[in-house]
């Protein structure tokens, strides 16, 4: 199956490499936001831990196809 994602020539989705425009704004907030709520936590416990992006990865996934294509590493 051919890759949903357009890369760039070092193999990073090109929308990766843009500033995220309003829709993809939305779309991280609301994978935040599941993780928040599957986590049990609050906002402010959220955003006093460490938090690495890669966590989001299958809630990013569940709201975009685009985001599909990106292995978890």
């Amino acid at each position: 199956m051919p890759s949903l994602v357009n890369t760039t020539v070092k193999g990073v989705p090109r929308f990766l490499t843009t500033t995220f425009d309003a829709n993809q704004k939305d779309i991280t907030e609301k994978a935040v936001a599941h993780y928040i709520r599957d986590h049990d936590l609050t906002p402010k416990q959220f955003s006093s831990k460490n938090f690495k992006i890669k966590l989001l990865l299958p809630y990013l996934q569940q709201q975009d196809r685009q985001w599909l294509d990106i292995a978890y590493e």
